[in-house]
């Protein structure tokens, strides 16, 4: 059984969750990175971190330097989180509501396959008035919102 396959949380369910999280986008990360400010706060020296982590002093310097880069291992992290009395909270916050973002994503695909279509049939002599194009996009997005297809992300979303 692949992890797909597991019945899935409803949009509305994960995004209950993780709403409590938003403000946490607008927390930027200090210069030196959390887990050498914190340290710092702490009035701990590296070399006091790095025993309480049975590291050495070394190690403490590049783990913090890499959780600062982000391209820090997570259980090297939560070690070193560990030995200052911290505890490593990791997660995702969605940049749009979750709901909006299938919104969103149906729309696009609607409005992808109906312009296909309708210059297809422009090509062919048939050509369609604006404002049914516009109703056919709006019909399609609903019927892809209460189908929800697997098919619905293979259409890349447009990057500004």
């Amino acid at each position: 059984m692949t992890q797909d396959s597991l019945a899935p949380l409803t949009v509305l369910d994960v995004e209950a969750k993780l709403t409590p999280w938003r403000p946490m986008r607008a927390q930027k990360q200090p210069p030196g990175g959390w887990l050498k400010v914190v340290r710092q706060a702490l009035g701990m020296k590296t070399v006091q971190a790095a025993k309480r982590a049975g590291l050495s002093e070394q190690d403490v310097v590049r783990i913090e330097a890499q959780a600062r880069d982000n391209s820090v291992q997570l259980a090297e992290l939560e070690r070193l989180a560990e030995a200052i009395g911290c505890e490593v909270v990791w997660g995702l916050v969605p940049k749009q509501s979750l709901k909006e973002a299938v919104r969103n994503q149906a729309r696009h695909v609607a409005e992808k396959r109906i312009h296909s279509m309708v210059e297809m049939m422009s090509a062919h002599g048939h050509p369609v008035a604006a404002h049914e194009v516009k109703r056919y996009i709006e019909e399609f997005s609903e019927i892809l919102l209460t189908e929800l297809p697997h098919t619905l992300w293979d259409v890349a979303a447009e990057t500004p």
